[in-house]
């Protein structure tokens, strides 16, 4: 299978949904800069699966030509930020699809009233989405891919300047011709008695968002599911409107606070656990029994350790679980 690389638009909401003009490009004469928003925006949104697929659009592939239509490819992916290049993720079997199977799925998403809840994320964002509504059901998605096969570093990372691949910076499909090089690869012998590069070396990190669609999803479904199918544990269920995502009570009057993120694994346990012990045990506030932080990722290795580990050495009762939205299936503690 052929390696390639493609690059997709910036975003700091981990491309679920459109992040706003921020980082973009500012080239006047990019889609990007006219609208505010780029193709790319919900690359990896999971909260909409059709036939276990993910249908997306990357630029590179947009041809009017149907010379990737019926090919799968391992696509890398690269952003370009305040004019630094960071690498993003890799997509396993991306299957490029034809213009009739994007007008099949673009019905479905009409049906689901999917592209209006596109429309309000564009609008939530400050962006126009003119050119959005105006688009070819046709060519509004050109690949498909499940999210089994995406794998993504806990942060993005910048490409180093020596990097080799990366030939074009404009939207176009290039090979992948060796292993890429990071910034954080260069030598110690390199940047020994050097100071710190403050614009280079800025690090990405994703800004807390007052609209995250995904999330308010995966709570309402989260607490469906704890009302319906845990009723033999907790005898009330609510979701919290400013404090922790939702408190369950169970039948011996404890309190259980669930803790929502969508990030990886890893990174959901660094941003929730500082806002789960506050809630928990701030003077006045209600204790809780167990604090649990719920994800749509599946924990590894690493992660399951960690947590045993904070668990064993600090006592504190902080679990993880992890929430399939589209099979409705909560895992057990980990």
């Amino acid at each position: 299978m052929e390696n390639k690389i493609s690059k997709i638009c910036w975003n700091f909401e981990g491309w679920k949904f459109p992040s706003g003009s921020q980082g973009k490009s500012a080239a006047s004469k990019s889609f990007e800069a006219e609208y505010g928003y780029g193709h790319e925006e919900w690359l990896f949104d999971r909260s909409r699966i059709v036939n276990g697929y993910h249908y997306a659009f990357l630029q590179p592939l947009n041809l009017k030509s149907d010379t990737h239509v019926g090919k799968t490819y391992n696509i890398f992916l690269f952003t370009i930020t305040d004019g630094i290049k960071y690498f993003v993720g890799q997509i396993k079997n991306a299957a490029c699809i034809s213009k009739a199977e994007s007008s099949d799925i673009y019905k479905i998403y009409k049906q689901k009233k999917w592209l209006k809840e596109m429309v309000k994320g564009i609008e939530q964002a400050g962006a126009n989405p003119k050119t959005f509504t105006r688009t070819s059901p046709n060519i509004f998605f050109n690949v498909k891919f499940k999210f089994e096969d995406v794998i993504r570093p806990e942060e993005v990372e910048e490409l180093s300047d020596k990097d080799i691949n990366i030939t074009t910076t404009r939207y176009r499909l290039l090979p992948k011709s060796t292993d890429f090089k990071f910034v954080a690869e260069i030598s110690d012998e390199e940047n020994e008695g050097k100071f710190r590069n403050t614009k280079r070396r800025n690090r990405i990190y994703k800004v807390d968002s007052s609209f995250d669609p995904y999330h308010d999803k995966l709570q309402n479904a989260l607490c469906a599911l704890l009302r319906d199918q845990y009723k033999n544990e907790y005898k009330t269920v609510a979701i919290e409107k400013d404090r922790v995502d939702i408190k369950g009570k169970t039948h011996s009057d404890k309190w259980h606070y669930f803790e929502i993120k969508t990030d990886s694994p890893k990174l959901s346990l660094r941003n929730a656990l500082g806002q789960i012990l506050e809630y928990s045990c701030w003077p006045d506030s209600e204790r809780a029994e167990k604090l649990i932080i719920v994800s749509d990722n599946d924990p590894d290795s690493d992660t399951k350790k960690y947590l045993a580990h904070i668990r064993r050495k600090f006592n504190l009762p902080i679990f993880y679980r992890f929430f399939n939205m589209n099979s409705n299936v909560l895992s057990e503690d980990f």
